[in-house]
C-alpha cells in the first residue's frame, strides 16, 4: 500500500509522535524492552524541487520510501550514530511523504531522521540541514 501512494489511508488511525529534535522519541511512546517493528510516516512541504540526502541513524533495521517509491533497506548495525545512513533522494515541490519501517533490535530503540543538502555554492548563512521544510499536520 505504501508504493500505491495511499499512505494517508494506511496511516489514518496512526498515533501522532512529536519530536522536537531529529531524534524520534520511540522509547517514550513504546516502552518495550524487546524487539518490535514500527512504521513512521512524515508528511512535509518543500518550497522547490531538490536533490537531498535522507540522513538516518538507527540501532535496528530500516526500510525507506519517499513519495511511494522504495529507496532501499539498511541494517546490520545496532550501535546508533546520527549519520549512519545517507540515502540519496529527490524532493518534489509541494507535498512529500517519507515512510520508515524500523525494526528495533536492541533493548532501547534509537532512531533519528534529518534531511541534508550540500552547500556546493558555498553561500554564506546557508544551512545544509534543510530547515525550510514545513511539516504537514493532519
Amino acid at each position: 500500500m505504501i508504493t500505491s501512494g495511499n499512505e494517508e489511508r494506511l496511516f489514518a488511525k496512526a498515533s501522532e509522535l512529536i519530536a522536537p529534535t531529529s531524534i524520534v522519541p520511540l522509547n517514550e511512546v513504546f516502552p518495550l524492552r524487546s524487539e518490535y517493528v514500527v512504521y513512521l510516516y512524515y508528511k512535509f512541504l518543500c518550497p522547490n524541487e531538490r536533490d537531498v540526502n535522507l540522513v538516518i541513524g538507527a540501532n535496528g533495521d530500516i526500510k525507506v520510501w519517499l513519495n511511494g517509491k522504495f529507496l532501499g533497506k539498511y541494517g546490520g548495525k545496532y550501535v546508533w550514530h546520527p549519520l549512519m545512513y545517507w540515502i540519496r533522494a529527490r524532493l518534489k515541490r509541494g507535498e512529500n511523504r517519507v515512510v520508515i519501517k524500523f525494526a528495533n533490535k536492541t533493548e532501547r530503540a534509537k532512531l533519528s531522521f534529518d534531511i541534508f543538502k550540500e552547500n556546493k555554492e558555498r553561500r554564506p548563512g546557508y544551512s545544509v540541514w534543510q530547515i525550510d521544510l514545513g511539516t504537514i499536520l493532519s
